[in-house]
């Protein structure tokens, strides 16, 4: 046996170790303990007394106990013809080992050399995992493809809910790449590029027909935009939920390719719209043009940051191989990084959002040995991220001074539509809160037994042993019921997404960490993406990307063109919807699951007020250090470590803190979103001032809040918070929204002496 087959043999020993413990710890598959297997169907279910896991598997051969013989699936006879097929696929380990046996149909073997086999066909065919049925004296090895879930209530014979998958479906896009749909659309794509050249070319000559052009324009605009963001997405939501998929790849970049083709069209209308000397004349004149008039306002305050059509292009197409490149670099680095950890005296190699999960384990070891396993594990990635960050914030430094911002906090908050006197009143309100804050953590560490501020790694630690534990099926029952004690209307959204599949469930390898909602505006529905981890935080996590689904529902009858959003407004759904959720636990929570909640909620306000505080702080010396040369590794930590020290103060232990928060916080390597911090802060602070506002008025809220998540896409941040009755340039409102939290933290306080 030569050493590169060794390797190989150790790294498909390796992934099993890792996908088994995945379905076992997640997918809970050891407490089902009878089975049903359909070729038919290419379904395996597993049962247990009160409900049902399906998975789609691929079959991959047998091993007879008698004679010890194996024998493919594609060459058992005994298997249906189209399992035979799809089994084939397992021919092609033959190329990659050098060995013939996967060419063979049948020959003799011991067990362990068919485990081998099994093992090695889960690592071709790139299945969730293996599962082993015994039929008459044989084991057949199944490849665990495609898992759902369905609950059967068994106290009411022949009544059972629908089924729904663990993973999202995106066959409301497209069924493949390669299909007719995707192929038709990428034509499609391609002759809409040539006719914006045309029209570009067209209408520029002159001023005359104005009216008539900008109604050409904006027919072109929308349906370009929706066609984009169809091809677009689809290949983005794939290689979120799995990195390494080649094919998604390759069309992602595609579709940047063809997204940096329209640079020059666009600057050259755009130029020619903000030369119109009576545009708004022209516009009040035309129905179709006045739904568009804050769309043609914007073109026309951000024209004078243009630059010529060629210097577009240029920036346009070395995007391509810039931040582009480098943040889908980053992304591959971040999610096959694996983290070595020793568990029960056994070291094992685990993804990093499993790691990242344990912060929240109610062992206090675990969450320790998982913080410092985490940490070292960084210096196997640390060079390549933050040559990341150093070609992404370089180009963003370069583009906003040839773009003629003041700088990039100047160009975020143009394109936030948000005034820096708002910016400014919030962040002076943030820095007067942060004693009550550090109050809180203070508290929290001497709970749990420590005198020098809170470890970073107890950041989420559970302060008293009530289990906050949430199934999937019940996390999605608990959101429903709470959505409808807003409005119908929010409940009815949450079921959707849940009972269409709308929703990628449990963390897997090759999948993003965290989690975010995507609005797919020309489906008009969305996709969330979670990491669920049976946690009440993951809950949580759940009702706020839901949140952000309920604002794209909100906007669903805009036109695309009205539906682009500021950063800040982005959080404000999400978290008015994480409010909702936390307020209703606290409520309905025994004395213990009330305090529990609460700690929860005022731990995550910690997040979003001081930790974003001191993104905010890490932002803007990075960019500083950046304008003079490239950040080195001991610089990104320094910078994390100095604003973790300002933000959390005493409320920290100095020698428990993470000097590599920077690595996988994906918000740092947004070219086109830089400081994409303080829109939390603005989102929480704001959906707190709202939640306010409902409670004295549960009646007619609910629809003012609709109408102003209606209007995102086509005002000012301020002028949008002025539909509501809210001045968000004045530090007042943000004191008053901090005065809700700290109201939280002096109830913890409280019970903390209590429980």
């Amino acid at each position: 046996m030569n050493q590169a087959f060794e390797n190989f043999l150790k790294l498909c020993h390796q992934e099993i170790f890792e996908k088994q413990k995945i379905l076992t710890d997640t997918y809970k598959i050891n407490e089902y303990r009878t089975y049903s297997f359909s070729q038919q169907e290419k379904k395996l279910v597993l049962k247990s007394e009160t409900s049902e896991m399906a998975f789609d598997v691929i079959c991959i051969g047998s091993w007879k106990k008698d004679d010890s013989s194996f024998v493919w699936a594609w060459a058992n006879e005994n298997i249906s013809e189209e399992m035979r097929e799809e089994s084939k696929t397992l021919q092609g380990l033959a190329e990659t080992t050098g060995f013939n046996v996967f060419k063979e149909g049948g020959f003799e073997c011991e067990e362990a050399v068919a485990k081998d086999l099994a093992f090695m066909a889960i690592h071709q065919l790139e299945a969730k995992g293996i599962y082993r049925i015994e039929i008459d004296d044989s084991y057949v090895f199944l490849a665990l493809m495609k898992v759902s879930e369905s609950n059967i209530d068994r106290t009411e014979a022949g009544t059972s809910k629908k089924e729904s998958s663990l993973d999202w479906s995106l066959d409301e896009l497209y069924d493949s790449f390669e299909g007719n749909a995707y192929q038709d659309d990428l034509k499609k794509l391609d002759t809409l590029i040539k006719e914006l050249v045309q029209v570009a070319d067209e209408i520029t000559k002159d001023h005359e027909n104005e009216k008539e052009k900008l109604e050409r324009y904006i027919n072109l605009s929308e349906t370009m935009s929706l066609t984009f963001e169809k091809l677009g997405v689809y290949a983005e939501l794939i290689v979120s939920v799995n990195s390494k998929d080649e094919l998604a790849n390759k069309y992602a970049d595609i579709i940047d390719q063809k997204q940096s083709e329209l640079a020059e069209p666009e600057t050259k209308i755009s130029k020619w719209i903000s030369e119109i000397k009576d545009l708004e004349t022209i516009i009040d004149s035309s129905a179709r043009l006045q739904e568009f008039k804050f769309f043609f306002k914007e073109i026309v305050k951000n024209s004078k940051y243009l630059l010529s059509e060629k210097e577009e292009v240029i920036i346009a197409k070395m995007k391509n191989t810039g931040s582009t490149a480098w943040v889908n670099y980053k992304n591959l680095l971040i999610s096959t990084h694996k983290v070595e950890l020793e568990q029960e005296g056994v070291k094992e190699e685990l993804p990093l959002t499993v790691v990242l999960n344990m912060a929240y384990d109610k062992d206090r070891e675990v969450r320790k040995k998982a913080y410092e396993a985490e940490i070292e594990s960084y210096k196997k990635i640390e060079e390549g991220i933050v040559a990341a960050l150093n070609g992404i914030k370089g180009e963003v430094l370069t583009v906003s001074k040839l773009r003629g911002y003041k700088s990039p906090l100047d160009m975020t908050l143009k394109d936030s539509r948000m005034q820096k006197k708002t910016l400014d009143a919030m962040l002076e309100a943030m820095k007067e809160s942060m004693p009550i804050f550090r109050k809180y953590l203070r508290r929290k560490a001497e709970m749990l037994g420590y005198s020098n501020g809170l470890p970073f790694y107890e950041m989420y630690a559970p302060v008293i042993e009530k289990e906050m534990k949430y199934t999937y099926e019940e996390g999605k029952a608990f959101v429903e019921k709470q959505f409808r004690s807003f409005d119908n209307e929010l409940g009815d959204y949450a079921r959707k997404a849940m009972d269409n599949n709308w929703i990628d469930v449990l963390p897997k390898e090759g999948k993003v960490g965290g989690a975010f909602c995507c609005a797919v505006h020309s489906i008009g529905e969305s996709r969330v993406l979670l990491n669920y981890g049976d946690n009440f935080g993951d809950t949580i996590t759940m009702a706020h990307e839901l949140g952000h689904g309920y604002h794209g529902e909100c906007l669903k009858n805009e036109s695309i063109l009205n539906t682009n959003y500021p950063m800040p407004l982005a959080e404000t759904a999400s978290t008015f919807c994480e409010t909702i959720v936390k307020k209703a636990a606290i409520k309905e929570g025994t004395k213990e699951e009330a305090f529990a909640i609460l700690e929860t909620e005022i731990s995550d306000a910690t997040q979003v007020i001081v930790d974003i505080y001191s993104r905010y702080l890490f932002e803007t010396a990075v960019f500083e250090q950046r304008e003079e040369s490239p950040i080195t590794v001991e610089q990104a930590k320094n910078f994390m470590i100095e604003a973790q020290k300002e933000a959390y103060g005493d409320g920290l232990d100095p020698e428990y803190l993470h000097p590599y928060m920077w690595t996988w916080k994906s918000h740092y390597y947004y070219a086109d979103a830089n400081f994409y911090n303080f829109p939390y802060a603005f989102g929480l602070l704001f959906a707190k001032g709202l939640y306010a506002q409902y409670l004295k008025d549960t009646e007619t809220f609910p629809g003012k809040y609709k109408q102003l998540l209606a209007v995102t896409g086509k005002m000012d941040i301020e002028d949008v918070t002025k539909t509501i009755g809210i001045d968000v340039s004045n530090p007042e409102f943000w004191r008053d929204s901090l005065k809700i939290i700290e109201e939280d933290i002096e109830e913890f306080m409280k019970l903390s002496y209590e429980i």
